[in-house]
């Protein structure tokens, strides 16, 4: 027989899970929130109105975790989801976790670890997934390094260096206000703008500790509507932001997001068979980013400007290779 040491004691974190048409990932979620070396207080899972058995799946955890499972009648998305979780939590902390990712035994251990040493926000260091595919061989934090403390007011505009797994003091959340729900896609991005701003630091442990899922066979690329919602973000930062340095990197992000949005506008329109207006697109966001824009944009953007139904063609190839998603930043 394999002796089995008693897990540590669990740590002061409640885990939030907005969960929308998860029935089918939820099982491997919580289970991996079951494998903590290091167990939460609490687990909530919000069923934001799902059609399926979300919920059901949910609630046959119950007596393996600390569990609430709270229903929706309506949907109201990720953000307002979360949102009511957290501020029903108790526990000083709050963890965040996708309905569709897997966390490593170690997770909350090392979480907790990293915020007892340096506070403020703990994100997750991650490694790209693709169940029954691969793995992806490079970290979250390979391909986007967390800045220096003193720059990440700045740095958080141009790219946001904080995962969607995150931790965090509850009392930090309720003081700038919570997620905001008018913005569906990049809602934890306007978040941890708001947080960096009170002068909370990010941290990440040294490690991989969460398998982030793409779905093999429905990966799909940043849409208009995406990128608009991340200009939505950016404009109510530039209302509220007080420091010049930090309106500065306002002005330049909202530049580059600019010049992609003209980008992809660019493939829709060539994959519709409208060369001329991919190009002019593609003119006008090579104008709108200059040398604010990231280089690959610029390349991307560039090229269409000569070949636009060559770029989209390339573009739609490369969106169906698994690879191709596994080494993206």
């Amino acid at each position: 027989m394999v002796a089995v040491s008693p897990r540590t004691a669990s740590a002061d974190v409640t885990v939030v899970v907005a969960a929308h048409r998860a029935a089918a990932t939820l099982d491997a979620t919580l289970a991996s929130v079951v494998a903590q070396t290091v167990p939460a207080v609490a687990v909530t899972v919000v069923d934001d109105a799902s059609p399926d058995d979300t919920a059901a799946v949910a609630e046959r955890w119950g007596d393996r975790l600390p569990l609430t499972v709270v229903r929706f009648q309506t949907n109201r998305g990720p953000a307002a989801a979360r949102d009511h979780a957290i501020r029903m939590a108790t526990t000083a902390l709050v963890a965040i976790l996708d309905a569709d990712d897997v966390w490593l035994p170690d997770h909350l251990e090392s979480m907790t670890a990293t915020y007892e040493r340096a506070g403020g926000l703990v994100t997750a260091d991650v490694l790209r997934w693709i169940p029954g595919s691969a793995v992806g061989a490079r970290t979250f934090a390979d391909q986007v390094p967390l800045p220096p403390a003193g720059a990440q007011g700045t740095a958080i505009y141009r790219h946001n260096f904080v995962f969607s797994g995150t931790l965090f003091a509850r009392d930090d959340y309720v003081t700038v206000g919570g997620m905001r729900d008018e913005f569906r896609g990049p809602e934890d991005w306007d978040l941890w703008i708001r947080m960096i701003r009170t002068g909370l630091v990010v941290s990440r442990p040294d490690h991989p500790t969460v398998l982030y899922r793409l779905a093999a066979g429905s990966l799909s690329n940043r849409d208009l509507e995406q990128i608009d919602a991340e200009l939505a973000v950016l404009a109510a930062a530039a209302r509220e932001a007080a420091d010049p340095d930090e309106r500065r990197a306002i002005r330049h992000a909202t530049r580059r997001v600019r010049a992609r949005r003209a980008l992809f506008a660019g493939y829709d329109a060539a994959g519709a068979g409208d060369a001329t207006r991919a190009r002019r697109l593609a003119f006008a966001g090579l104008l709108t980013g200059r040398r604010f824009t990231a280089r690959r944009v610029a390349v991307r953007l560039a090229a269409m400007t000569i070949a636009p139904r060559l770029g989209a063609a390339m573009r739609d190839e490369k969106r169906h290779q698994p690879r191709w998603w596994l080494a993206r930043s």
